[in-house]
């Protein structure tokens, strides 16, 4: 008699038990994060994901254990009464999903490899939650990266050049890590007014940062640094761009930005050697381009650059040097939109809703800061300009300047 007035609170003390179990999970975690070390950064959301499933579990607890005694049925018969009426993917969720690292574990990262130290780097990989044989996540490519790390000789793991492009940008693009490779960062990269020092890294409105959030940018723009910083390295990169295809066009550095003198020297010869390849990019090293040119440097027909705003040497007379260099088409100018335009994708393409009064509001803003010639950006690269033609490349908008607003 005493066990069968027992069983029925049986059910509610193995789901009281299982939360807890959770509970004490998630404080867990939490003493993890308060350690401190490079490999458990992990953003905020993850933790939040873990409070919800903790909450969902208890709700879900309770509505078992007034079944199974009401109904007089069996906590699996309840179960799977209650969970047939649950929408699949709140089910999923039954499954705790492990930590991503990251912007700052990502930083560790390039530091460790960029630094040619790879006893760090093995095992910041290691220390990345997850399986390395699960595709496409960030344990799956830190592996992969790291393997080819050890051993430069092996095939490249990422296409260095991006091939197929994509609806915003439908070209060839080549890209390496933003800030690391950005000696004339300002702004953009450790905000307004602050120092350039390794605290504000990484803490301005550069959008580039916001790309990791797919582990395959992020490694494939490591991979690039590394490569640009040997000559082995530039010989591969040389022989990648030496296979695109006729009369391309080719957007360089979509993320990061020539590192020097040198750099850019490297490119403008590559640039040299195939005119029919297109070539149009952005940069804030203004410094080294003006050293060159002093230097008479010839730059080549098949180059147009864009002066990217956001750089330390953003000043009058520093523009005034920069727009006498041939290969400058003009300037491009981040400047402050309403927050709508970015929740609404407004800023991503001329034919998404919105975009109308988004580019009035860049092209006003333009006119404030008292740009004469001004071009809103829509966008979409593909699409900018009549028959397929894009504005940053474009010689029918040399001295223009291009405005797009800030969308990080």
């Amino acid at each position: 008699m005493l066990l069968d007035s027992m069983l029925p609170s049986l059910p509610c003390f193995y789901h009281f038990l299982q939360s807890i179990l959770l509970v004490l999970l998630f404080a867990f975690a939490i003493a993890q994060r308060s350690m401190g070390g490079m490999v458990h950064r992990y953003t905020l959301i993850e933790y939040k994901s873990i409070v919800l499933l903790v909450e969902r579990q208890k709700i879900l607890n309770v509505v078992l254990c007034l079944q199974s005694q009401i109904n007089e049925v069996t906590v699996f018969e309840s179960r799977k009464r209650f969970a047939s009426n649950i929408n699949p993917k709140i089910l999923r969720m039954k499954t705790l999903a492990l930590p991503k690292l990251s912007t700052p574990g990502k930083l560790d990262l390039a530091r460790a490899a960029l630094a040619n130290n790879l006893p760090a780097l093995s095992k910041l990989i290691a220390a990345i939650p997850g399986s390395p044989d699960k595709v496409n996540t960030t344990k799956y490519f830190a592996t992969r990266f790291l393997n080819w790390f050890e051993n430069q000789d092996r095939p490249n793991v990422f296409s260095i050049f991006g091939e197929s492009g994509n609806k915003k940008l439908p070209f060839y693009a080549f890209s390496s890590l933003p800030g690391f490779d950005c000696p004339g960062a300002g702004a953009c990269l450790f905000g307004e007014g602050n120092k350039r020092d390794s605290e504000n890294f990484a803490t301005g409105w550069c959008y580039s940062f916001k790309g990791w959030r797919y582990p395959a940018a992020f490694f494939r723009q490591l991979q690039n640094s590394v490569l640009m910083r040997s000559a082995a390295g530039r010989l591969t990169i040389q022989h990648a761009f030496n296979e695109i295809p006729e009369n391309k066009v080719l957007r360089l550095y979509v993320d990061g930005d020539f590192s020097g003198r040198h750099n850019i020297v490297y490119w403008m010869e590559l640039m040299r050697s195939r005119p029919d390849v297109q070539v149009y990019g952005y940069s804030k090293s203004w410094h080294a381009f003006i050293a060159l040119d002093e230097s008479g440097f010839q730059w080549p027909a098949n180059y147009k650059l864009n002066l990217s705003s956001g750089s330390k040497y953003n000043s009058a007379a520093w523009l005034e040097k920069m727009g006498k260099l041939s290969c400058v088409r003009g300037s491009f100018i981040a400047v402050p939109v309403a927050r709508k335009h970015i929740t609404s994708k407004a800023y991503q393409d001329k034919n998404n809703a919105g975009s109308k009064e988004y580019r009035k509001d860049v092209l006003a803003a333009l006119k404030e800061a008292g740009h004469e010639k001004r071009f809103a950006c829509p966008g979409n690269c593909g699409n900018c300009l009549p028959n397929g033609q894009h504005a940053c490349g474009s010689d029918k908008l040399d001295g223009v300047t291009i405005g797009i607003g800030v969308h990080n």
